[in-house]
């Protein structure tokens, strides 16, 4: 950590403002371009070179390695490696999966199934003003 001018503390060298959303930086982890990779591999049917990707995670971070490589052990690797990053409703999304209920005291709605209205995220409006056949999802 070093300090900014104002003498407040910021993370040296990664974003150079303190001020929120003043850096519009887009960040793609290695780490995330390798699960990918791996999970594209299990998908076009090449699951013995999708394992050597997924291990590449635990096995440099000292963990157990996989001992084959399925949809279910991508994502719980990707969960595992870019928690708190933002990832998981996308990589839901991606994958067709239910949104799940983990508290049903701070999430009062339920599970969110796969297509449900629930799951889909507002078409920005300046999207929908300019072009007549864009539909806004519906809920929003």
């Amino acid at each position: 950590m070093g300090k900014h001018a104002n003498g407040a503390l910021r993370n040296v060298g990664k974003y150079p403002s303190t001020a929120p959303y003043e850096d519009n930086v887009s960040v793609v982890r290695y780490e995330e371009v390798v699960l990918l990779y791996a999970e594209a591999l299990l998908e076009t049917g090449n699951p013995v070179d999708a394992l050597l990707y997924l291990n590449m995670i635990p096995t440099k971070r000292g963990a157990t390695a996989y001992l084959a490589a399925t949809k279910e052990n991508i994502l719980l690797e990707r969960r595992k490696e870019l928690a708190f990053e933002g990832f998981r409703f996308h990589d839901l999304a991606r994958t067709k999966k239910d949104i799940p209920n983990p508290d049903p005291v701070l999430i009062t709605h339920g599970l969110v199934p796969y297509g449900n209205y629930n799951f889909a995220l507002p078409i920005p409006s300046g999207e929908v003003d300019v072009n007549a056949n864009v539909v806004q999802n519906f809920g929003f």
